[in-house]
């Protein structure tokens, strides 16, 4: 089989829940499928790439009997947001509560889809779901007539810009007090009766609900820094407390996908949230410390042995006769390891470059890989900056890169770049902070005196950097920086 008929996967999760054979490649040897399918377990946490889109999918395509599921994303709660209370912010008091509502309204919409498909001789419980579809018209109309209302009010007074909030005074008039009295009475009226009607339809069949939420990070670009953050701490109470009353009735849940620097973010101004993510987090992680001797048993070089060896058509073949035929370089897996941040999308990458030029080949060689080397290692800072724009540093950042990168050295002491951004009359006041950033998020190694390298993804890094650091930049961004 030649390596274009090797099926490595995709970089984007949900674009490989669409292939037909998705579940047959799916690979879980770290067994977070398991953990999610039977605990109470409900946030998926990982860096960006580790496959938390890929897991939930997993879990969508593998539904069960009496097993309903679906997908929401960051759009689906702008678009309730705009339904719920037009361009009015959400304010600090109705965070909760909103969230609240929207899981037991997307819950009602899951419920209603369930009874929908059901045969027409199941008569009697297809009627749960036409009084859930009434119930859930009904109290929309109370709300929207509700905003409405009040968006009225505002037009006859003042004239109010697209983002303007509940209690902004304009043409010096001020309806802070009446507005947010009235509607947040009428939402808890809603949310109460919604909340008992969805509980008495999960509380009377065996079905699980579960609804997935991701891309959730992208709210920061509708919200600002503080009210994103404050946002998300919402979202994941909410979520907690909802599933915590579910529990009582079968084991349906809300789950929430999010990036570990997402979550780092929270974890500063919110001292509860460590214990959620502990007691209630699934940690997707692929470095494993018990397997660093051995590469071949490396958690994402079992994956690729088990994606090639699911793309064998028509026949069987061992994990040996893989990497007999397709590895016969020994030094192969660790090149491209020390090329990723241990995340099953930089592999995949990697080797779906790889097949791009040499799909006709039938081994997987170490000189190859370098001649694609440096597409790669654009798409691989490509996908660095989304996290580096969650910092806020980003200006700074790119500055940094700019000076390794002139300097034309991958490793330097931190007087080294100190003095060369001097000389570019650049500012060194907080370049060590730069730094101890850049190594959390492991764009930048450290240098150890045995010369070995430690990086924060392998969670190898023990101690926190120092003006006598000498730093590294990681192996796969030295193409694209050019050193």
């Amino acid at each position: 089989m030649k390596i274009k008929d090797i099926n490595f996967g995709q970089i984007n999760g949900r674009n490989e829940s669409k292939e037909p054979n998705f579940s047959e490649m799916f690979y879980d040897g770290n067994g977070h499928y398991k953990e999610l399918e039977s605990t109470r377990k409900f946030l998926i946490v990982g860096r960006k790439g580790t496959g938390k889109t890929t897991l939930a999918e997993y879990f969508l395509t593998s539904s069960k009997k009496n097993q309903e599921s679906k997908m929401l994303t960051s759009t689906d709660f702008v678009s309730n947001k705009l339904k719920e209370f037009y361009y009015s912010s959400i304010t600090s008091e109705e965070e909760v509560l909103f969230w609240k509502y929207i899981y037991l309204c997307e819950l009602g919409n899951l419920i209603i889809s369930h009874y929908e498909r059901l045969p027409f001789w199941h008569f009697i419980k297809k009627g749960r779901g036409r009084r859930m579809q009434s119930f859930l018209e009904t109290n929309q109309m109370m709300i929207q007539e509700l905003v409405k209302e009040d968006s009225e009010t505002v037009n006859s007074n003042a004239s109010m810009s697209i983002s303007g909030e509940i209690g902004t005074t304009l043409s010096g008039t001020s309806l802070s007090a009446t507005k947010t009295t009235s509607r947040r009475s009428k939402y808890f009226e809603v949310y109460d009766s919604l909340f008992d009607e969805v509980m008495k339809v999960i509380g009377s069949d065996k079905v699980k609900y579960t609804i997935f939420y991701d891309d959730m990070d992208q709210l920061e670009e509708y919200e600002d820094n503080s009210k994103f953050k404050s946002l998300i701490k919402s979202m994941i109470y909410a979520a907690e407390e909802i599933n915590l009353k579910i529990s009582d009735y079968n084991n349906s849940k809300i789950c929430i996908l999010l990036r570990n620097d997402v979550v780092s973010l929270l974890q500063k101004d919110a001292n509860n949230l460590n214990k959620t993510v502990r007691d209630l987090g699934i940690e997707i992680k692929w470095f494993n410390p018990n397997v660093q001797s051995s590469l071949i048993e490396h958690p994402l070089m079992q994956m690729v042995l088990h994606k090639i060896k699911k793309s064998y058509k028509e026949k069987d073949i061992s994990l040996e006769e893989i990497i007999n035929q397709y590895f016969p370089e020994e030094k192969v897996f660790s090149f491209m390891m020390e090329r990723g941040f241990g995340r099953p999308r930089d592999i995949i990458s990697f080797l779906n470059e790889y097949k791009k030029y040499f799909g006709n080949e039938e081994v997987i060689l170490i000189e190859n890989l370098k001649r694609v080397e440096p597409q790669y290692s654009e798409h691989l800072y490509s996908e660095l900056t989304n996290e580096i724009k969650m910092t806020g540093r980003a200006d700074r950042m790119r500055e940094i890169f700019e000076c390794i990168s002139r300097r034309g050295y991958p490793s330097f002491k931190f007087s080294q770049l100190q003095k060369f951004m001097i000389e570019q009359g650049l500012d060194t006041a907080t370049l060590l902070d730069d730094l101890s950033l850049m190594v959390d998020l492991g764009i930048l190694g450290v240098v150890l005196k045995n010369k070995r390298l430690e990086f924060t993804f392998r969670d190898n890094l023990e101690k926190s950097v120092d003006n006598q650091t000498r730093f590294t930049l990681h192996y796969g961004l030295r193409k694209y920086f050019n050193v």
